[in-house]
């Protein structure tokens, strides 16, 4: 409020005591018993306030951040204003006064100080008590605490004492107290459209809240609400926008600012977040050097993951401790390849102790901003149990080409290998159905073929049972050497035999045995039990065979062995 104007009031001031006299005059004095000049001062001035209309908050004049008021002075760093109220009064009396004004406590009338101490004042004069701050006159200036005062103004002739209303007077320095700030669900990553809620506990309602998202909203306008529930908590709500063209950053800081009615700050910077609107997304994830994942105890497991991203990224990580237990960081080798390419090696432990089985293992990617891809896993497998032997599917005994077509099971492996007489001479693949189908190329004469089966881990199942099968050039004589009781003699031609007939003679020119078969066939294999025709064990040393081969056009081919014949096995 302005002053009134002096000018004008000087003009009308006769006027103005004549009427006091008169008033003076007809009324009974107030606050004591003579006749003489009732006094009539009155408050001019009073400061609108928050509740009842008469309170009067005021601020000390502190440089601090902690006592911004924000609605004077937005920019400074400090109050650069002094809060102050002016007080005015009016003494209508015939003669000179003495005035005081003090203050003293609302909750037990105890007076703590004076505003202005007793004066003598002119009569009919306007006073002005401009820019009171809160301290107090005397030899050290008191200055108020913070708490709600009466504030008296008095004044006295010789016989009389009046007072004006009491003005109601509050003090106010100290800031607001924010005694928590924490994000709801404790998330604090956010991307365009999700909505921020903070909770706020203060030490009182009627706050004011003033936050800034710009740090993480390029368009934070009108997207922001706060809710103050009345019992000193609040909530902070800001909906990221959807058109948001800031790009993803981390440590982001959004700022409240808490004020109080008088006008007090305090700042709280504490609160940070992560803009990720382009996290970083996996594009391919490979085991280059063994396609299926499958690994056993001490390999070395080979792994690659592409990542998409608009910016090289800060770090992937992998972690093998779900597959091995044994796991050690230091079998771990990690290398950035070109752009967003990453490759980890790891040798397993010797004495790994997880069953065989599909383990999966966690992979996370993380940008130079706050971007990091949800969890990513590669499937791998621990395989150290061979699939079961193998069954080859019984081949022909003898053949006159040179390839032979084989097949047969092998469940639980990856490949097969064919061996042809203990050398691998082909490896083919196993079908989803368990068989397998090969090729082979024969040598002359017998060719013993077995199955060792293989799956992807590399473990390796026991060898199917031998399958003979004889190619057919020549004539040929296969005599077991050593020749023991129960031993086979076999004996293949180029073309097709009526019969055989085999005779066995001791040096001494003895017939020992004759062994014969009368059907006609390509391969014959017969077996002697090492005894002469009467059933009597023939001792062993050499022997000859006469072999006799006669063939359907009455053609006959007759050839001799020596042979030693054994003893019996165990003899």
């Amino acid at each position: 409020m302005t002053r009134p104007n002096c000018r004008w009031f000087d003009l009308v001031r006769p006027l103005l005591a004549a009427v006091l006299v008169l008033v003076a005059l007809a009324l009974p004095a107030v606050g004591g018993t003579g006749p003489n000049t009732p006094l009539s001062p009155e408050t001019l001035r009073q400061l609108p306030a928050a509740d009842d209309g008469r309170r009067i908050l005021l601020q000390n004049s502190m440089l601090s951040e902690s006592f911004i008021s924000p609605r004077e002075c937005p920019t400074c760093s400090g109050d650069g204003i002094l809060d102050h109220t002016d007080i005015s009064y009016h003494v209508a009396a015939f003669d000179t006064i003495r005035v005081e004004v003090f203050v003293q406590r609302s909750a037990d009338s105890l007076r703590i100080g004076d505003i202005e101490r007793i004066k003598r004042k002119p009569p009919g004069s306007n006073q002005f008590i401009p820019h009171f701050d809160g301290i107090l006159e005397g030899t050290t200036p008191f200055v108020m605490p913070d708490g709600t005062y009466d504030v008296i103004i008095r004044a006295y002739d010789d016989t009389n004492r009046v007072e004006a209303d009491t003005l109601s007077l509050v003090i106010d320095r100290l800031p607001p107290v924010l005694t928590s700030a924490t994000v709801r669900g404790g998330i604090t990553t956010y991307r365009n459209n999700e909505t921020i809620v903070i909770d706020l506990v203060a030490d009182g309602p009627n706050y004011d809240f003033l936050t800034n998202f710009g740090t993480i909203d390029s368009n934070p306008a009108g997207g922001t609400d706060i809710i103050d529930r009345g019992d000193g908590t609040y909530e902070i709500r800001h909906t990221i926008s959807a058109e948001n063209t800031l790009a993803d950053a981390a440590n982001l800081v959004v700022p409240i600012v808490v004020d109080d009615r008088a006008g007090n700050r305090t700042r709280y910077n504490a609160l940070r977040f992560c803009l990720s609107n382009h996290p970083p997304r996996l594009v391919s994830i490979v085991t280059p050097d063994n396609p299926d994942g499958s690994y056993r105890n001490g390999d070395l497991i080979v792994v690659e993951s592409t990542w998409e991203s608009p910016d090289t990224l800060l770090s992937v990580t992998i972690d093998f401790s779900p597959l091995d237990s044994g796991y050690d960081t230091t079998m771990l080798t990690s290398a950035r390849l070109a752009g967003n390419v990453y490759r980890w090696t790891y040798l397993m432990s010797e004495t790994n102790t997880f069953p065989d089985g599909d383990y999966l293992i966690p992979i996370v990617a993380r940008d130079r901003g706050c971007g990091m891809s949800g969890l990513t896993t590669v499937r791998l497998r621990i395989d150290t149990e061979a699939g079961i032997k193998p069954v080859l599917d019984a081949p022909p005994g003898a053949v006159r080409t040179p390839s032979l077509a084989i097949s047969g099971m092998a469940p639980g492996s990856a490949e097969v290998d064919i061996r042809r007489n203990q050398t691998t001479v082909i490896t083919v693949p196993v079908m989803a159905d368990g068989r397998f189908e090969a090729t082979i190329t024969l040598l002359p004469g017998t060719n013993s073929l077995v199955a060792v089966g293989r799956d992807n881990a590399g473990n390796q199942s026991e060898a199917s049972a031998a399958a003979s099968v004889i190619y057919l050039t020549a004539m040929f004589v296969e005599i077991s050497k050593p020749f023991r009781p129960g031993g086979r003699i076999q004996v293949g031609t180029e073309r097709s035999a009526s019969n055989l007939r085999i005779e066995l003679w001791t040096l001494g020119g003895d017939l020992a045995r004759v062994l014969a078969d009368g059907s006609p066939r390509d391969v014959y294999a017969l077996t002697w039990d090492g005894t002469d025709g009467a059933g009597n064990r023939l001792n062993s040393g050499p022997l000859i065979a006469v072999i006799t081969l006669e063939f359907p056009d009455g053609r006959i081919h007759t050839e001799k062995l020596a042979m030693i014949l054994a003893p019996a096995a165990g003899r």
